[in-house]
């Protein structure tokens, strides 16, 4: 018996292999049709099927019909029509009419039943391409055929090509051919109707037909219908209109779609109403509609168009963090505002975005390219588009020959007429109109593009006019209208070949670098750094992101200090569930309020909805206390001492950034509970000052320690303690971690009382306390530079790299042993080491990589080295190099990255110090604030007038806000007034902008 079962397990596993080869050799086949390795006709017929349709699904036809080709010659294929349906729509769609027809006729001869769905695909095919005699006469052969009667869908999708080519006459004659076939319009019918005339400005019928379909009572007016009407009048500037049909759709009980605020946002846009636009933006955030890309698109186009760069840079940066990818509407929009705004370098920066992206390019991105060349007189890059269109396989058009044209006469230069590299000598003749004419017609003829007769010249003539210098001036050297034509036709003709000389020799990039520096960019640099550096990487969930290991060793770092050290403080650790019920959610009504908008709820199992929606936690005080109330009868109970390490989830925000402002975080936090509030008063500064300490003496940043305002403090608790960071950079105040004493508010409510010692009642006294992974966004923010992350020693996974310098004919066995020893040798003495063996890299790129991820001391080992006995050391944080000998190195190495952890700090605390301003009036504040200062001023303490200041300082970068008043005060001068409200002062606040 267990022989037999050994023999299948090896049967199963031959055949298992012998799949596994049969589809990689498929692939290949599919691949590369010449493959000879197997036979093209015993391929899996699985692969084939998804490799077809996954083109078809693509739009790639020429590639759908090679693999189609290769599927009828499989010995197990049999005729689908289904497939040939597909195939016919596919072909429509890319305007391949006479393709689809022959599909259709090989449909026929293989003997498949054609049906009324594989007519309309193909009358849908000559339709998409305006061939309407052929479209008509399919659908008379329909109606002559048994079985293949055309109905509603097939009349819809035949008025909706004819509707796009504007030809309204036809679409009248199907809707009589309805009428006397018997066949009613459905909604689908009524809407492309609406839709059609909408866009083409025919409002009198676009009205008639909705009142048609409102009359009728089973076609009743849907999304669709609304969209369509609120383009018709927001495309044509009629915003009022636009407006009145949105609410009057609105009113009968059809809800808007994304699309709807789309098109609302694209009409406000064009029309300039930019408040409005961004009260529909705050709308689909405040009932939950997520973004597309049209939607960005849209958004990006309207501020670019208006020259407002700032707000479109801003909502690109916005649209990347989103994880929604831009395309080449994103790349067209970008470069136009760019082009307008004369700004020839952010041109350059787009263009090397897209190289580092899989954007598809089409011609109207080319085109919109040329023209902002155009526009900023850059002639020698405009020219250089079609070099680069030819390149990426698309086909310039008429567009693209007039945009040439006319920023040629504006610009009114002649292109030089010698030189090597491939230059044409062009000698001109006498301008007029036959010759122009003339030459319109062989352009159009060489290139097969649809020019009338006397267009090119029309559009030349009309640029010479615009242009400082006319034809006229032509014997002076200026560029003629024929000179222009001439010029595009040589082109044409040459195969680019104008352009062809000895191409500038381009060094290949490594993709190690940054795009974009610190002080130029940073948000932009931040996004950059994070993902390069290895920390985290996008997930495919907004404002959720992936903890690479490269972080998680450093929160490991941290978290293993803090946990021993509040074991020293008799601090437990546990973990309680995620999930929350409604009833003990709410009941803390101040703490669920604070926490409401960012509360997520599960609501389904499966495909039922839960009888119950279950919260997940925001935090965990309305998890933990029912069961401390459980737990706690007496004095002896006390105190009770209690963190977990864990997630949260807080999801309502917008601007996600990775550390910073996450949709789900990782955390710990504390809470304690104690007979007195005397005791809750000492845990939390002795918290307090653990968390300093991580921020100091750890990740080597500066914090101040301090008090919250009662508007800042954290909900329903007594009052919160915080350790403020600070980022020069952007001017923004960060809270680093808090300590919160609760008082007996949650005891009150979760009714978490005790017995004192002498018999009486009492409610405890609560804290509870946290920081998050926050802190290390925090340091990637204060430590970065322009060449990567920074990291200080104490918390780097890898303390120091060894990488081996081998040279030509050295010993480099032996330098990857020196370095495998050292790595060793460092081990063993404490130091997180390692070394980069890999071959297949140079030194250099291993420095640069390095460098990117933050590691604090490279040593190099090298022929030179092994033979002084030494080795070379280079500090991450100013880039100083010292060889050290080997016998020296581990104390060496030891000074090193302390001195490299202190000058982390002080040069932190330098810049941060840098930042600070005392204002005492509000027009100092007001200045400060505007230079992006951390700011000291004196204050009444005050709500109403924190709130004031909030409302008086709001703007595109936010309201000033409280940071903390702390506890190191500086002396308050007797009389001294607050800044804001000129009422006497209570103490020196730390105000700002903040994160």
């Amino acid at each position: 018996m267990e022989r037999r079962e050994e023999e299948n397990r090896k049967i199963a596993s031959r055949k298992a292999i012998s799949v596994i080869l049969r589809r990689e050799a498929t692939m290949a086949v599919l691949e590369n049709t010449k493959s000879k390795k197997i036979s093209s006709k015993r391929l899996l017929p699985r692969t084939v099927l998804e490799a077809l349709h996954d083109r078809i699904a693509a739009l790639r036809w020429e590639s759908a019909l090679k693999v189609f080709e290769l599927l009828r010659e499989q010995l197990w294929y049999r005729p689908n029509p289904g497939i040939y349906v597909k195939l016919i729509v596919m072909l429509g769609k890319c305007k391949q009419p006479e393709k689809a027809y022959i599909l259709f006729q090989s449909m026929v001869d293989e003997g498949c039943i054609v049906n009324h769905e594989s007519y309309t695909a193909l009358v849908s095919a000559y339709g998409r391409s305006g061939l309407f005699d052929k479209a008509f006469a399919i659908l008379d052969l329909m109606k002559k055929t048994p079985g293949c009667k055309p109905d509603v869908h097939t009349y819809s999708i035949l008025i909706k090509s004819c509707s796009h080519f504007y030809d309204f006459e036809r679409v009248r004659t199907l809707l009589s051919d309805m009428a006397t076939q018997g066949i009613k319009p459905n909604t689908v019918t009524y809407n492309t109707l609406i839709d059609a005339y909408g866009k083409a400005g025919r409002y009198a019928e676009m009205e008639s037909t909705l009142m048609e379909m409102l009359r009728e009572k089973e076609c009743q007016p849907d999304v669709w219908t609304m969209n369509s009407t609120v383009r018709a009048f927001g495309s044509s500037g009629q915003i009022e209109v636009m407006e009145q049909c949105y609410e009057k759709f609105q009113s009968a009980g059809i809800q808007p779609s994304i699309k709807t605020f789309n098109i609302l946002l694209d009409s406000y846009g064009k029309a300039q109403e930019y408040k409005k636009m961004s009260a529909v933006m705050e709308y689909m955030q405040k009932y939950y509609f997520s973004w597309t890309v049209v939607t960005y698109n849209v958004v990006i186009d309207a501020f670019g168009r208006a020259g407002d760069l700032k707000q479109m840079e801003y909502l690109f940066r916005l649209m990347r963090s989103e994880r929604i990818k831009p395309n080449c509407i994103t790349m067209s929009s970008l470069v136009s505002a760019y082009g307008k705004a004369g700004t020839k370098d952010k041109i350059a920066g787009v263009l090397r975005f897209i190289d580092n992206s899989d954007v598809t390019l089409d011609t109207t991105f080319f085109n919109c390219l040329v023209d902002a060349y155009g526009r900023l007189g850059c002639l020698a890059e405009m020219k250089g588009v079609l070099e680069l269109m030819e390149k990426r396989g698309c086909k310039p058009d008429k567009v693209t020959y007039s945009t040439m044209i006319k920023a040629y006469a504006r610009n009114g230069q002649r292109q030089s007429r010698g030189g090597g590299g491939g230059a044409l000598a062009v000698s001109v003749a006498p301008t007029n109109s036959l010759s122009l004419v003339a030459l319109d017609l062989q352009f159009s003829q060489a290139r097969g593009l649809s020019f009338a007769p006397g267009e090119l010249s029309k559009m030349a003539k009309d640029g010479a006019k615009n242009s400082k210098a006319s034809n006229a001036t032509a014997k002076s050297g200026k560029l003629t209208a024929l000179d222009i034509l001439i010029w595009v036709y040589l082109v044409s003709e040459l195969n680019f070949k104008l352009f062809r000389g000895k191409k500038k020799e381009v060094k290949k990039e490594t993709g190690l670098g940054l795009t974009n520096k610190k002080d130029d960019n940073f948000g932009e640099w931040y996004s950059e750094v994070v993902v390069n550096g290895e920390m985290i990487e996008y997930y495919d969930i907004s404002g959720c992101y992936i903890l690479r290991p490269w972080t998680m060793a450093i929160w490991e770092i941290m978290q293993t200090f803090f946990d021993a050290e509040i074991k020293k403080m008799k601090i437990k650790n546990c973990y309680f569930p995620v999930f929350v019920s409604p009833s003990v959610l709410e009941k803390e009504k101040d703490h669920i309020e604070g926490f409401a908008p960012e509360v997520a709820w599960v609501t389904k199992s499966g495909k039922n909805d839960l009888e119950v929606p279950i919260a997940i936690r925001p935090t965990s005080e309305t998890v933990m206390y029912p069961y401390y109330s459980k737990w706690i009868r007496g004095h002896r109970d006390l105190p009770l001492k209690l963190n977990q390490w864990c997630n949260v989830v807080r999801w309502e925000f917008s601007n996600p950034t990775p550390f910073i402002r996450s949709r789900e975080f990782l955390w710990q936090e504390g809470h304690t509970a104690f007979a007195t509030k005397d005791e809750a008063d000492e845990e939390v500064l002795q918290i307090l000052e653990l968390y300093r300490r991580i921020y100091e003496e750890f990740l080597a940043i500066p914090v101040v320690k301090g008090k919250k305002s009662e508007l800042e403090k954290f909900a329903g608790g007594l009052y919160t303690t915080s350790v403020e960071a600070f980022i020069p950079n952007t001017g923004r105040g960060i809270q680093g971690a808090t300590s919160h004493c609760l008082g007996q508010n949650f005891a009150k409510m979760f009714e978490i009382n005790f017995e004192n010692e002498k018999g009486e009642k009492g409610m405890v006294w609560q804290n509870s306390w946290a920081y998050s992974t926050r802190t290390i966004g925090v340091m990637v923010m204060v430590h970065g530079d322009d060449k990567g992350l920074v990291l200080p020693p104490k918390v780097a996974s890898v303390q120091v790299i060894v990488v081996p310098v081998p040279y030509k004919d050295a010993d480099t066995q032996a330098i990857f042993d020196a370095c495998s020893s050292t790595v060793k040798l460092l081990n063993e003495n404490g130091f997180r080491a390692e070394a980069d063996l890999r071959d297949n890299y140079s030194p250099g790129w291993k420095y640069s990589h390095w460098e990117m991820k933050g590691v604090p001391l490279r040593i190099e080992i090298g022929p030179k080295d092994m033979a002084n006995n030494q080795v070379r050391v280079v500090c991450r944080d100013n880039s100083s190099k010292v060889d050290i000998p080997t016998s020296n190195l581990v104390e060496q190495v030891k000074d090193i990255l302390d001195n490299i952890q202190q000058r982390l700090f002080d040069a932190a605390k330098q810049k941060r110090d840098a930042c600070i301003k005392v204002a005492k009036t509000w027009e100092e504040f007001a200045a400060a604030l505007n230079e992006k200062k951390l700011i000291l001023v004196p204050w009444c303490d005050e709500e109403e007038v924190e709130k004031d200041v909030k409302t008086r300082t709001k703007g595109d970068m936010g309201a000033a806000k409280t940071l903390c008043t702390p506890f190191e005060q500086p002396e308050l001068p007797e009389g001294t007034l607050c800044f804001a409200s000129g009422k006497p002062a209570k103490k020196w606040t730390y105000w700002g902008r903040s994160y």
